[in-house]
């Protein structure tokens, strides 16, 4: 019986309540991690080891694969440690989830001193950047730390560069979905190459659509 303003500011308040959620989550994933350091230090293991074992942990836990926990992991350790803006932000509902820890992976290269940096920036222009998506903020994370770092910029590609992968996952009905990480460059060239493709083949006729061509 809720009215749309009632309907709207439950819908607000429950957004702050799973940014406040997911604020905690990221704390209790660096302490988690930190306990098991902890105990395999004390039975002699290695630090591989012990970081197996936390991934294992926080994908049993989290009810994700064993990659997305260590992918999650490591982005909650940047935040906890070197960005507590961004942090903060995500507890009190003004940044979603994926855009803070989309921003703490592109942050992956950074010193944590440059990430510091950066979440100060980025958490001062908070007010302009509220309503943004995580492609967004991740692409002005970039560009500030490309501000404050440019001579950095080529060694950080080369970093990224490391992280080349294709990835295929099943989808629904008999489809699938293939994802590859590549360089700009590669990715333009591609882009185009299938794009003039398909215009080529509707020019002589072809009356399947301009991206079922592309992906056939």
């Amino acid at each position: 019986g809720f009215a749309p303003t009632e309907t709207i500011a439950l819908l607000v308040h429950l957004q702050e309540l799973s940014g406040a959620i997911a604020a905690v989550q990221a704390r209790a994933l660096v302490h988690l991690e930190a306990t098991v350091k902890e105990e395999c230090r004390r039975r002699e293991e290695t630090p591989q080891q012990a970081l197996k074992i936390a991934r294992s942990e926080a994908s049993k836990a989290l009810k994700q694969s064993k990659s997305c926990a260590g992918q999650s992991m490591a982005s909650c350790r940047r935040l906890v440690h070197s960005m507590p803006g961004m942090l903060g932000a995500l507890a009190r509902g003004q940044v979603v989830a994926p855009s803070v820890h989309r921003v703490a992976r592109t942050m992956g290269p950074a010193t944590p001193e440059q990430r510091t940096l950066v979440d100060e920036i980025l958490t001062a222009h908070l007010p302009h950047l509220e309503g943004c998506g995580p492609e967004e903020w991740s692409g002005e994370a970039e560009r500030v730390l490309h501000g404050i770092d440019p001579r950095g910029a080529a060694a950080r590609h080369r970093t990224a560069k490391k992280e080349r992968s294709v990835t295929v996952r099943r989808s629904e009905h008999g489809m699938c979905t293939v994802t590859a990480r590549l360089t700009g460059l590669d990715r333009a060239r591609i882009r185009k190459g299938l794009s003039l493709a398909a215009e080529k083949a509707r020019a002589h006729g072809d009356r399947r659509g301009h991206q079922q061509i592309m992906a056939d």
